[in-house]
This record gives C-alpha cells, structure tokens and sequence, in this order.
C-alpha cells in the first residue's frame, strides 16, 4: 500500500479537518488496508480530552478535536509500517537500505521551514519511555519465567540473556540524548540520534553522507499551522455546513427546529415532503418495533398473517439527526438529535448535531453541556428510567428522561447527553 504525504494536509486518503465520522468509514471501507482500529478515550473528561484512533497494523495515530470531532493531527511511525510513504509521487524509502532515512527525506523534501535539536525531556516522550520500558521489562519476566519452567541449559540461557542485553542497548540507544526535529510547514520528521553521534551531531551540517543514511525517523507528524510553521486548531471552512447550529426554543408552542446556516425551518407535525425537500433524501429508513402479527380468521377457521403499519424514521448521519414519522398520518412526531459521544452505543454513526436548545432566557443546551447544571430550570420533575438492554463501551447504564410537560427527552450517561428527544408537550 502506496500513501501519499502532503503538508498541511492528508496522509492517503486520511485528510486534516475530516469528521470521526468519514474517517472511520473510510477505514471501515479499507479494512484489508489499515487493519484493526482501538479507539482511545476518556470516560471521565470526554468533553476536554481528545478522541485518539490508533492503527497499530500500519503505525497510524490519529487525534480528533474533542469539540468539531475533527482530524486535527496524524501521527506515522515509519518502522512500524508495511506501506511505502510517498511526497508527490517520490518515495522517501532509501533504495540503498530499503529504510527511511534523512538523505532521502532532504532529497524529496527540500524546502525546509526550520530544525532543531533537543534533549529528550517532553512528557509525551517520557511517557513512551516508561511504557517501552515496563513493556521490556514484563517481557523479560516472562522470558525469565519460561526458562524456569523449560529448565533450559546453560547455553540457551547465555544466549537468551545475551538477547536481552543486545534489546536493552538497542531501546537505550534511542531513549537517551537528543532528538533531532526536521520542520517543514504543517510535517515534522523525528529522528532519534543513537548514542555514538551524539557527540558529533550538533547542528544539521555534522550529518555527514555517512550518517544521512542511517538516521531513520522514528515519527511523522502531519498538522495544521500558521505561515510561522507555529501548530494551531483546526478551523472548519465557511461553506461547510458540517457542525452548524440547529436551534429550537422549548418556550415557543409552535415547535420549530432550525438551521439559520442551511435557511431550513422545520415544524413538529409536518408532513414526510416537506422534511424531505428541506433536507434530502434520508442516508438511511427504518420501522419502530417491526414485528408480525398474527390474526385468527374465524369465517375460515385458519390463520393469516398480515404486517401492520409502523412509525418510521429517517436518518440524516451528516446532520446528526433522526426523524420519527406518523405510520398512517406520515406526520412528523419526534426529533432526536445525536450528540455523538465516543461512549454511545451509536458512536460514529451520526456525525455531532451542535444544537442549541433554549429552555428559557437563562439557559440554553449545547452537546457540551451537562445534564446536571440544566435540571434545576425545569417546573416538572422527569420521568425517569433506566435503559434495559442500553448500556455504553464502559457497561454502565443509560438513563432516560422525560419531561413531558416541556416536550424533551434526554438519554443521559453519567451526566453528558447522549441524546435530545424533542416532541409536542403532552
């Protein structure tokens, strides 16, 4: 597998700024390709820690922005990778050691916007130091462990520990010293110098011919920054209708939803046309509750089967909402928007609905806003259930409640919204 690398922007088909959504579709699509995906998250801080797809197959890293849920930064460790990294159709593989290596990346790349040398000191990379490290030295206790039980000779064992002292010398040659950074505008190469250059490698001219060929990045990072090569947050373009405000104001009796952005109004009750010429043709239709049933024909004195009418729904992935439809009156009778939440049962389904539901003048609920901070503005207690069968990735339960009397239902875990329910108040 071939992956082109473009600064500021993509590595393949993996693009700066792409939805959770359409990025894990696309891995979904080429799972022959990338392999098996962990998703990495924080059940206690969801709304301040970043989303993390990690492809360890292929060496991938990808961190979304916790807010827009976007690709903000891609991370590629070259030794990991089975693909051949590629920048504009050259590849930056060294024929002459069939590695990556820093001449090829000079020769390929060769405006570079800055680079610099470090101690190895972040916490990220101490971070990685610690768990190579306890990963080596789990490994060696089992290692350890089976020797015992083997009852191996003498001979193996001097081998075996030869081994490992060999491993020991090779993890320490790259985590210890200094990191050499090779910045080009939106991609950095991190290299790792081992340890018998340190002392000769102090700026970017000591990298003789020689070295050039052996120095291998062992990171690639793709990102979004400013002229001054200075990283900063993904901003979405202003014709994207991807996260725009959907509005809808419980005080008013008329129940409308709107999209200012996208001039869509849309009102409780109306009927299947007029949803479908505002918003398209649904990404995807299903029946509530389909089930058969079964009715005793008694001039005949057998049994027939009919199929009744049930309500429906419309999904619209892309704006993060659902439709309920009358089965007869084909009606429009509720609105669920999805705050898509990576601990959902439903997570990267829908992309995130940034909808802004006024309760009255004082208090207004976005995605990010906690179900504990709004319950107080309500005059009626909930309806409260817990969700039988409905439980998160972390096996919690989800809890619904109802507030009949307003005409909003909430699906709630732990206090971050899951879910709105928007209907006429009853």
């Amino acid at each position: 597998m071939d992956l082109n690398l473009y600064p500021l922007g993509s590595i393949g088909p993996l693009k700066l700024g792409q939805p959770i959504r359409k990025v894990i579709n696309i891995l979904q699509n080429n799972h022959q390709n990338y392999g098996k995906v962990d998703v990495i998250t924080s059940p206690n801080k969801p709304l301040y820690d970043p989303i993390i797809l990690q492809l360890n197959e292929v060496g991938l890293t990808l961190t979304f922005d916790q807010y827009n849920q976007v690709l903000s930064l891609i991370e590629f460790y070259p030794s990991q990778n089975s693909a051949q990294m590629k920048y504009k159709s050259e590849s930056l593989i060294d024929s002459s050691t069939s590695k990556y290596s820093y001449k090829q990346i000079r020769q390929s790349i060769s405006e570079v916007s800055s680079y610099k040398f470090s101690e190895f000191n972040s916490n990220t990379d101490q971070e990685q130091k610690e768990d190579k490290i306890l990963k080596h030295k789990k490994k060696e206790q089992e290692n350890n462990q089976k020797e015992e039980e083997e009852e191996e000779n003498q001979e193996e064992e001097e081998k075996n520990l030869e081994e490992k002292k060999e491993k020991e010398e090779e993890e320490s040659e790259f985590y210890e010293g200094k990191m050499f950074y090779l910045h080009f505008r939106g991609l950095t190469f991190i290299f790792a110098i081992p340890l018998k250059y340190q002392t000769t490698i102090n700026n970017e001219k000591d990298i003789t011919n020689e070295i050039s060929h052996q120095l291998e990045p062992n990171k690639i990072l793709i990102y979004n920054c400013d002229q001054f090569g200075t990283p900063k947050p993904i901003a979405l373009p202003k014709t994207t209708s991807y996260m725009s405000k959907v509005c809808y104001n419980l005080e008013s009796k008329e129940g409308i939803l709107s999209i200012p952005k996208k001039k869509i109004n849309i009102s409780l009750g109306c009927f299947t046309q007029q949803v479908l010429s505002l918003f398209g043709s649904p990404d995807k239709t299903f029946k509530k509750n389909v089930s058969l049933q079964y009715e005793n024909n008694l001039n005949t004195n057998s049994f027939s089967i009919t199929e009744p009418l049930y309500d429906y729904f419309y999904n619209y992935f892309e704006f993060g909402i659902d439709f309920l439809f009358h089965n007869s009156a084909h009606t429009l009778q509720k609105i669920i928007l999805h705050s898509n939440y990576q601990f959902a049962s439903d997570f990267s389904y829908y992309n995130r609905c940034n909808f802004q539901i006024s309760i009255n003048s004082k208090c207004t609920i976005t995605p990010f806003t906690k179900f504990d901070q709004i319950l107080h503005h309500f005059k009626e207690k909930p309806h409260i259930l817990t969700i039988k069968g409905r439980t998160n990735k972390f096996e919690n339960a989800v809890k619904f409640y109802e507030f009949r009397k307003s005409g909003i239902a909430f699906e709630v875990y732990s206090s971050y919204i899951e879910k709105i329910i928007l209907f006429k108040p009853h």
